[in-house]
């Protein structure tokens, strides 16, 4: 599917936090987040959810500071589930499935 942002890459400006509010910006994405920020550098990683086709795809996220120049380069990886809305609603799903990833992935 083509409009699943998966295996992406783009330079993103700005500080840490610019890269998941990148995300946030896609109309599909429902909930984007960190899942570690231990790397003052701001190398981090997270999880974002995208809603197509009444599915709810988490694709794991990586960003890495651009040093010594500006910004960082934000990329995203593979699905790592999906979620079928019950009744429409999934955002109890997705919160869940965000605080509890290392217990869905191995």
């Amino acid at each position: 599917m083509k409009a699943l942002l998966i295996n992406r890459e783009w330079n993103v400006p700005g500080t840490w936090y610019e890269p998941c509010r990148k995300l946030e910006q896609f109309k599909s994405v429902v909930f984007a987040d960190y899942l570690s920020t231990s790397s003052s550098a701001g190398d981090w990683d997270g999880i974002l959810f995208q809603l197509l086709n009444n599915r709810v795809y988490a694709i794991t996220f990586y960003q890495e500071n651009n040093y010594p120049y500006s910004g960082f380069t934000l990329s995203t990886g593979e699905v790592v589930g999906v979620i079928k809305p019950i009744d429409g609603k999934y955002m109890e799903q997705v919160k869940e499935f965000a605080e509890n990833f290392d217990e869905y992935i191995d």
